[in-house]
């Protein structure tokens, strides 16, 4: 099965969870803080790569002009539209199409995002060289995403963790290494924000439906390292007696010039 095939998979089994309001990736104090670092202006137009069942299309709509959300999966595109329903967007555009080949023309929007999903793709360069394309001169790309830690060692241990939980992660970048994409695509930097995100183990193993053994492993593994044990580069914690850890989130937003 090919990587593409593998997402597609995934995230048809994952759409229903998409719309559990508790789900930590939609709660709306976490929308909120990524709205108040994207340039979104009343007339602009934005386009969302990879969105999903629409949490942050959803959440850009109200303050643009028209918005266009383009998804691999089209389960994730079912729930988007169920919600422009029951929401009555009138601004609001869902396509099916690849973020590496977007169904798009070139340079017609004023801010192009991407939101938790380039830790999924084995070509990250090549999406982003996309989302470049159909973005205006003088417009913006943001990439919104969680990142690994920045020492090598650990980067790798965080990332076996988030496969073994959900095989269709490829890989995670550190901060720097996604400051560095943005630039290595000619964009110049505006600005980089990040916060620590506390993450249910439970509700995260459950979600993409981890295999018990795997699950398993990752309990004991972060347990142990509570116990002295080794580093995993996941940050465990106990609060209330539910073991948790820690995700960092990053919003990166430069210019097209």
């Amino acid at each position: 099965m090919n990587h593409s095939a593998n997402i597609q998979r995934a995230f048809a089994t994952q759409a229903p969870g998409f719309s559990n309001p508790g789900l930590t990736l939609g709660r709306a104090d976490y929308l909120d803080w990524m709205l108040g670092y994207l340039p979104l202006q009343p007339g602009c137009r934005v386009l969302d790569v990879a969105a999903g069942s629409g949490h942050l299309t959803r959440a850009m709509a109200p303050g643009v002009r028209w918005i266009v959300a383009v998804d691999l999966t089209m389960e994730m595109l079912r729930e988007l539209r169920r919600h422009m329903v029951t929401e009555k967007s009138s601004n609001l555009s869902a396509l099916q199409g690849l973020a590496e080949t977007l169904p798009v023309r070139d340079a017609i929007f004023d801010l192009v995002v991407s939101r938790f999903a380039f830790h999924h793709f084995e070509r990250p360069a090549l999406a982003l060289q996309e989302m470049v394309r159909t973005c205006k001169r003088g417009g913006s790309v943001g990439i919104i995403d969680l990142v690994s830690p920045e020492e090598p060692r650990l980067a790798e241990l965080y990332n076996a963790y988030e496969r073994k939980r959900d095989d269709s992660h490829s890989r995670a970048m550190s901060e720097t290494e996604l400051g560095q994409l943005l630039r290595n695509a000619g964009l110049v930097a505006e600005s980089s924000f990040w916060r620590d995100v506390d993450v249910d183990l439970e509700a995260w193993l459950a979600l993409p439906k981890t295999a018990e053994t795997a699950a398993q492993q990752i309990r004991s593994d972060l347990l142990a390292e509570l116990d002295g044990g080794a580093e995993t580069g996941m940050r465990p914690f106990v609060r209330d007696a539910n073991l948790l850890f820690l995700q960092r989130w990053v919003i990166a937003v430069a210019r097209k010039v």
